[in-house]
């Protein structure tokens, strides 16, 4: 099976990049599975280059997003050491959920702007996402890198190991209505949608303002 060439990639990918949620404050819901308890408060999402800022209030807390990208209708965030979050957008507000590096439950989140939407249920990581895929990449500087990635449940989320450019990364995943979201653990953040022979999206740094592409076709 062909891998398809890095800069191919960016270009089926450069229209879908933007994201279609306007800057601005969101009101938000959300429940921790983990702590048993409701929550409530805002977020403030703002472009930063290519990449997103966000930034919740909940409660006495204020947190800023270490990274956040956006392709086709997800949002994907790190956020306070240890928290990966993955929103779908619906209309005006967002689905979302969430996990901690640390204990890997399942946790929901919705953004609003007028009445909040139905949170999410939780649902185990499907099948047809495990297994082992070849992968093409693009840096952010347009040099381009293969390898392979292999995708494992994890109770409730997924493992991922990468061997890209001589490197290995292990990452968290988590998926939501189709969506893929992975934190290579402290080094970058990546969000993929669904293809016919895989998985196509972006990554970034943390501290980047520039995104890479990257696709996933399943091995032989």
């Amino acid at each position: 099976m062909r891998v398809v060439f890095a800069a191919t990639i960016a270009a089926l990918l450069g229209s879908t990049i933007a994201l279609a949620t306007p800057d601005g404050l969101y009101l938000l819901a959300g429940n921790d599975s983990h702590k048993k308890q409701d929550y409530s408060g805002d977020m403030y999402i703002q472009h930063k280059g290519d990449v997103l800022q966000l930034s919740w209030h909940v409660g006495n807390g204020n947190d800023v997003s270490t990274g956040a990208i956006g392709y086709g209708d997800a949002i994907v965030a790190f956020c306070c050491g240890a928290d990966l979050y993955l929103y779908i957008q619906k209309g005006d507000d967002a689905i979302g959920v969430w996990t901690n590096q640390n204990d890997k439950d399942f946790r929901t989140e919705v953004l609003y702007r007028k009445s909040p939407p139905a949170l999410a249920k939780e649902t185990p990581p499907p099948e047809d996402i495990l297994g082992h895929y070849l992968i093409s990449g693009s840096n952010p500087d347009a040099t381009t890198y293969t390898g392979e990635v292999i995708v494992e449940r994890d109770g409730k989320v997924l493992k991922v190991t990468k061997v890209a450019a001589g490197k290995h990364a292990v990452g968290l995943g988590l998926v939501f209505m189709n969506y893929l979201a992975v934190d290579y653990y402290g080094d970058s953040l990546a969000v993929y949608g669904p293809e016919q022979q895989g998985r196509i999206g972006v990554w970034t740094k943390w501290g980047s303002d520039k995104v890479g592409t990257e696709r996933w076709v399943r091995a032989p």
